[in-house]
């Protein structure tokens, strides 16, 4: 069987792959990219599962499920995870993009970081 197959606008793989746009990586076993014409409106979407990594702009995460839409630039990621830094090191502080300050348990400043 060959592997993507391509039908009526649906490009779909189960053995892994990678689509990219300006500011959007996603890496998934499971892929069906949808890019044609539905009812006289323009479809451009994408389903993603399996070993699921999303990069978006500056921030990465994964997740179980993706569905996003290239046209209104939405989407959901299901059981999405990202990373938080914890440090007592003010050095790392200038790679925030947000910094809270954490003291005795309560937070007791929240700042903008570095823009991306």
């Amino acid at each position: 069987e060959l592997n993507p197959v391509f039908s009526h606008g649906v490009l779909m793989t189960t053995q892994g792959g990678i689509v990219t746009a300006p500011g959007l990586r996603i890496q998934a076993k499971h892929i069906e990219y949808t890019n044609k014409i539905e009812n006289g409106n323009a479809v451009q979407r994408i389903v993603a599962e399996g070993d699921l990594m999303m990069e978006y702009g500056e921030h990465a995460f994964v997740g179980s499920r993706l569905e996003y839409d290239f046209i209104t630039k939405t989407g959901t990621l299901w059981e999405g995870k990202t990373f938080v830094i914890v440090t007592h090191d003010p050095s790392l502080l200038d790679y925030a993009t947000k910094k809270v300050f954490i003291l005795d348990g309560k937070i007791t400043k929240i700042e903008e970081g570095r823009k991306r």
